[in-house]
C-alpha cells in the first residue's frame, strides 16, 4: 500500500516483511525505528541522499531489533567515552592554567624585586658619585 513520505512526496511502500528478505525489482531497503522496512523505488540518488533513512556504504541492510539495540549501545558507549575524555581534558587544562598563573605571579614578584634592587643600586651609585665629587673639590 503506497503512502507519501516526508521526503518531497516520494511514494514509499511500507512492508511488514521480516528482516533479511531479499528485495526484488531494483528497490532499496531502509531501516526505520519501528522495525518497519521502507522500500523506496529507485530514482534520483540526490533525492535519496536527502531522506532521513540511510543506506550503509551504498549497500542495503535491514537491521534486526537486536542489531539496532547493539548499535545503540555502541553509540551510547562512544558518547560516554567522549564525555569522560572531555572531563579529563578539562581537568588537565585547569591544572595547567593554575600552574601557569602561579608562574606568572612568581615572575611578577621577581620583576618587582629586580626593580627594587635596581633602584637601590642607582641610589648607591649616585651617592658614590656625590662622594667622589666632594673629595675632588676638597
Amino acid at each position: 500500500m503506497g503512502c507519501t513520505d516526508p521526503c518531497d512526496g516520494v511514494e514509499v511502500y511500507k512492508l511488514r516483511d521480516s528482516p533479511g528478505k531479499t528485495i526484488q525489482n531494483g528497490r532499496r531497503a531502509y531501516v526505520s525505528v519501528f522495525d518497519i522496512a521502507l522500500y523506496l523505488e529507485r530514482g534520483n540518488t540526490e533525492h535519496e541522499a536527502r531522506c532521513s533513512f540511510q543506506c550503509i556504504r551504498d549497500k542495503t541492510y535491514v537491521l534486526s531489533r537486536k542489531q539496532q539495540y547493539d548499535m545503540n549501545e555502541i553509540k551510547e558507549m562512544r558518547d560516554i567515552v567522549k564525555m569522560e575524555q572531555e572531563v579529563q581534558w578539562k581537568c588537565k587544562v585547569a591544572e595547567v592554567t593554575a600552574e601557569r598563573d602561579v608562574v606568572k605571579m612568581e615572575r611578577d614578584a621577581l620583576k618587582t624585586d629586580r626593580d627594587v634592587i635596581k633602584t637601590e643600586r642607582d641610589g648607591l651609585l649616585a651617592e658614590i658619585d656625590r662622594l667622589k665629587r666632594t673629595e675632588l673639590t676638597d
